[in-house]
């Protein structure tokens, strides 16, 4: 996904790229060269490899089933932007189809609801953190829906012993240590893909 086009072209120009669940304006911030890069002729070449081949409508087809896969999302997000048919868009380009849902914003966090239950292929959401890097609510298994925000139920050993260890300190040096090393497994492993940090102006 080109972040920075999304982020010009979505967000009426007060969004910035996110390449990790830190912002760069926060002190634990990392370098983010490994994150996952805009790079559409790699993913045909790997879908390619993995005998994803294009059909007569650009869709790719393995053993009759069709790249496809769903994404919800609800309105009052970057949503309202057209983030997702740009997202859509960018799926296509490299011959996956990808369907749009729209719901309320109840039925998206309720509880049931699709992202407690966890019933979603891709989610679109927006997300607010506050100062502290500390993002364990969303990238250990105690914290997985509806117990928390880890909608993606994703589990490491390493990042929670990172994280553990980065709460266990008031060291700030120590601390910036272990989010560094998880932004680096999270890139590796991609449970999240952040696409970009707004700027909001408050009167």
């Amino acid at each position: 996904l080109d972040r920075p086009k999304i982020s010009r072209t979505t967000s009426n120009g007060i969004a910035y790229p996110a390449t990790s669940l830190i912002p760069p304006t926060n002190w634990a911030h990392a370098d983010e060269s490994d994150a996952l890069g805009y790079d559409p002729q790699r993913a045909r070449a790997m879908l390619d490899a993995d005998g994803w081949v294009p059909g007569p409508d650009g869709i790719r087809v393995k053993n009759g089933r069709r790249l496809s896969f769903s994404l919800v999302t609800y309105l009052g997000t970057s949503a309202d932007h057209g983030l997702p048919e740009v997202l859509q868009g960018a799926w296509r380009a490299v011959g996956a189809d990808a369907s749009i849902r729209y719901v309320p914003i109840s039925l998206m966090y309720g509880e049931p609801g699709i992202t407690a239950d966890g019933t979603f292929d891709v989610s679109l959401d927006g997300f607010n953190f506050d100062v502290d890097p500390d993002r364990a609510n969303y990238l250990e298994a105690r914290f997985d829906r509806p117990h928390g925000g880890n909608q993606a139920r994703y589990d490491d050993p390493d990042v929670l012993a990172w994280s553990d260890a980065a709460l266990g300190t008031y060291d700030q040096g120590a601390r910036k240590l272990d989010y560094t090393r998880i932004t680096a497994r999270i890139n590796r492993d991609v449970p999240y893909v952040p696409l970009h940090w707004q700027r909001f102006v408050y009167v």
